[in-house]
């Protein structure tokens, strides 16, 4: 009994002991702030999400997909919303609470089956602090890494009690618990298969006395045959995966993507995420694919070192299965992500990717290292000592890791110092620094991207994507913001080559050719535009300006109307109906929608200051006093506004009052017409 107790505390201390180190590391992500890679997608500009939970939205999300069918996931970020608004501080909490419980979990699992606290612990440790593993806990948008895990550890949990005591509930409780780590992210489709490795070690349900197939059938067929429903399930949700990956175009197809490169990529990739194991340096949020770059010697010498180390793995695995099944632990869970089934996206390999694959390879090193502790004393402090420092760097360079999050700026920066030629990665900076108002970098680093477009040589590898559109969009729209508008003219023209169906680069060069005078132009693109996306209020607002400016206030007010219709909450629409509307002799209509925008905004200077002019206009000299009055407060340096309501005063009788405004008005601008010509009908 006393025996028992010692041990429970020990355990408690552990697991406070990861938890501690675990938040330690990573509490700097609760004053990070959302970062422009997927975090727009999956939250900052995902309206549905923000908006929180609601049964329709709850709907919503079991049918929403973008690149993964996770509901789970989506509805997690909905959570957030809910109750953090948009503070990235609390989302960033929520994947650290995960990571935390994660760790936690492994130590439990490993406790649990193999009955070795020490060995349990420092595998959860390495899991824990590994820098390879920061990506999926300081990266909100990879809240499905954390997510799935989760579900996943709490599987194999469920799972070691029902291998124990096998009951129908209890596998009822793990195929609920391996669906809802499906429904968060797909990347645990080979969890049935890592259930039959945990039965060989540490459960031993069967054994391998040789590799004879027929031999081995007849040991494993008890536990694969119960594992069916779970491949089942995991078959349906491989197949979902491969449609919503196709239908966004990220799966690159053999023409782009040969499968000897993908093969090649993927043995590569296998060695580097070891590599970066016992040396987690380089970790960038992106890798491009350096497809046929990549050469033939890399690939070799990486299938030569996988293959050495299978055949140590056999010659050595039933004498310490730890080995067997940590090896291969790392190469089944690996495996969907590898490319070498598949192309996902433009990358090589991704740090979240090796977030569950690399705990076979912990379990593996934790055990060797227990193995060796049990030879002496001394080599029992030696494996001590050893694990403190390797823990101790490992934190210290996780934490340094950790740090590169802290913005978009800051990631990608970091992305260009330790990689090459990571066009992404100039994008996505480039994009930072254009929001950032530093617009010649933001030109800079999009013109990097611009430069390198696709196909421009065939020994360059690169998937078919979007990409270059938006670089030419967003290099086109800081050429605008700093007032390089030829140059911004040729680089949207670029982009709506690249794509004619895009109406946002449409738009934008509207804007661009109306500010360099070439309204024509400018109306044949905003037409175009409201031919691909209807709802486009603010082609609808531009569009209707320049009829009015041509004399066409019928057709002006039917798309301002269109516009008011779309967004009732638009002030620039409204104000421009109202002034269309005016300009016809309609005035009370006019006045009705002066007055809702100043009921939506009473500060708005537009929808004042035009509803005073048409009040003086019909001669209600004092609401247009009024409104003027009104609008100089608001804006005591519009000359404009001065000179209205001296008017309206002037009307009103109040003489001195209106010399006063005049005055004020030729004080901010003392060559304004209107008021010198106030001035001189007072003095004659």
């Amino acid at each position: 009994m006393k025996h028992a107790s010692n041990s429970l505390r020990r355990d408690i201390l552990i697991v406070l002991f990861l938890g501690a180190v675990t938040f330690a590391v990573y509490r700097q992500v609760t004053g990070f702030d959302f970062v422009n890679f997927d975090d727009p997608i999956y939250v900052t500009d995902n309206v549905r999400v923000q908006q929180g939970l609601s049964f329709d939205n709850l709907r919503w999300a079991l049918g929403y997909a973008h690149g993964h069918w996770i509901p789970l996931d989506t509805i997690s970020h909905m959570i957030d919303c809910h109750l953090f608004g948009m503070n990235a501080g609390g989302h960033h909490a929520v994947n650290l609470l995960f990571h935390v419980l994660n760790a936690v979990l492994l130590f439990v699992l490993l406790r649990t089956v193999t009955g070795a606290p020490w060995c349990s612990a420092f595998a959860a440790a390495l899991f824990a602090i590994h820098p390879q593993n920061v990506e999926p806990v300081a990266w909100i948008s990879s809240r499905k890494d954390v997510l799935s895990t989760f579900f996943g550890l709490l599987t194999l949990l469920a799972y070691a009690h029902y291998a124990k005591r096998p009951r129908v509930r209890q596998y009822v409780l793990v195929t609920l618990c391996f669906i809802l780590a499906l429904l968060a992210k797909p990347m645990l489709l080979t969890l049935p298969v890592l259930l039959i490795l945990l039965d060989y070690w540490p459960l031993r349900r069967f054994d391998l006395p040789s590799l004879r197939p027929a031999r081995v059938w007849r040991e494993t067929r008890r536990c694969v045959l119960e594992k069916i429903p779970l491949l089942a399930i995991a078959a349906l949700f491989a197949m979902l995966a491969f449609k919503t990956q196709e239908d966004i175009g990220a799966i690159g197809n053999t023409e782009t993507l040969p499968l000897s490169l993908r093969a090649s990529n993927a043995a590569v990739s296998y060695v580097l995420y070891l590599k970066r194991i016992f040396w987690p340096t380089g970790l960038s949020v992106f890798y491009p694919h350096p497809g046929a770059r990549l050469g033939v010697l890399k690939p070799v010498a990486a299938a030569i070192l996988l293959a050495s180390v299978t055949g140590v793995v056999f010659a050595y695995g039933r004498r310490a299965r730890y080995l067997f099944v940590g090896w291969f632990w790392y190469a089944i869970a690996l495996f969907p992500v590898s490319s070498l089934l598949v192309q996902l996206s433009r990358h090589a390999m991704a740090d979240r990717y090796a977030y569950v694959p690399t705990i076979g390879i912990f379990i593996a090193l934790a055990w060797a290292m227990g193995h060796v502790a049990q030879r002496s004393r001394a080599a029992t402090r030696a494996t001590t000592v050893a694990a403190v420092v390797f823990l101790t760097a490992l934190a210290i360079t996780a934490s340094v890791q950790v740090s590169y999050w802290r913005d978009s700026l800051t990631l990608w920066n970091h992305a260009l110092a330790v990689t090459e030629d990571n066009r992404l990665a100039h994008y996505n900076l480039g994009f930072a620094l254009r929001e950032a108002g530093q617009l010649d970098e933001a030109a800079r680093h999009l013109a990097t991207v611009v430069q390198t477009e696709p196909g421009v040589s065939n020994r360059r590898f690169e998937l078919a994507t979007d990409g270059n559109r938006l670089a030419h969009h967003n290099l086109g729209c800081a050429l605008r913001e700093a007032g390089q508008l030829d140059e911004a003219a040729r680089h949207l023209t670029r982009a709506v080559q690249i794509e004619p169906r895009s109406s946002n680069s449409r738009f934008e060069l509207a804007r661009v050719l109306l500010e360099l005078g070439r309204a024509d132009e400018a109306m044949s693109q905003l037409q175009e535009v409201l031919r691909l996306d209807p709802a486009r209020v603010g082609a609808h607002r531009l569009l209707a300006v320049q009829l009015l400016e041509r004399g066409q206030p019928e057709r002006a007010i039917g798309h301002l109307a269109e516009a008011v219709k779309l967004d009732p909450e638009d002030p620039g629409a409204r104000v421009n109906l109202a002034i269309a509307l005016a300009s016809l002799g309609r005035f009370d209509e006019a006045r009705g929608e002066f007055d809702a925008v100043l009921k939506i905004d009473p500060a708005n200077h537009g929808a004042r200051f035009n509803l005073a002019n048409l009040l003086l206009a019909q001669g209600n000299l004092k609401e247009a006093a009024a409104q003027f009055a009104e609008t100089t407060r608001l804006y005591p340096d519009d000359a404009d506004a001065h000179c209205g309501l001296a008017m309206a005063l002037d009307g009103l009788g109040r003489k001195e009052e209106a010399a006063q405004h005049v005055d004020r008005a030729l004080e901010i601008d003392p060559g304004h017409a209107t008021a010198r010509q106030l001035q001189q009908q007072r003095a004659q």
